[in-house]
């Protein structure tokens, strides 16, 4: 069945503080038991992949000057063309 949880969510049974979000929850280690970390390295890559499906990667910091500035270009070009 999994780890029997209360449904407080200020309050965690004994050895399972590592569960507390932020950095409360790093405070504690992860037990060494094979299932539990197996539970958590399969949800981490779920939560990873939804992630990565739903966020567009950013690109360098260089290439996006770069794009602001050809789109500066090209508004501005465009801009005295269309005002004569």
């Amino acid at each position: 069945m999994g780890l029997a949880l209360d449904q407080e969510p200020t309050v965690y049974a004994a050895g399972t503080e590592y569960l507390m979000p932020g950095p409360a929850g790093n405070l504690f280690k992860v037990p060494n038991d094979p299932t539990i970390r197996k539970v958590l390295v399969d949800q981490a890559s779920k939560a990873l992949a939804v992630f990565q499906s739903i966020n567009w990667p950013v690109p360098p910091p260089e290439m996006l000057v770069r794009s602001r500035r050809r789109l500066r270009t090209a508004w501005r070009a465009t801009h005295r063309a269309a005002t004569g």
